[in-house]
């Protein structure tokens, strides 16, 4: 019964996430943009967060 549901069900397409700049990135959790691009060349990345979830630090690795 399942798959007669899906199967009558019209295709939807979900639209592609909007590709977001590393300058917007870092604005939005309050990174310095060197920092950033430091995180994504590191192999090992150790993100501290608060009790309520925020992030804290980040910590490159190698």
């Amino acid at each position: 019964m399942w798959t007669v549901f899906l199967l009558l069900q019209p295709a939807t397409k979900k639209a592609p996430a909007p590709m977001v700049d590393d300058a917007t990135l870092a604005q939005f959790f309050d990174v310095d943009p060197e920092t950033l691009a430091e995180c994504r060349k590191c192999q090992v990345l150790t993100i501290h967060f608060e009790d309520d979830g925020a992030y804290r630090k980040l910590e490159p690795g190698r």
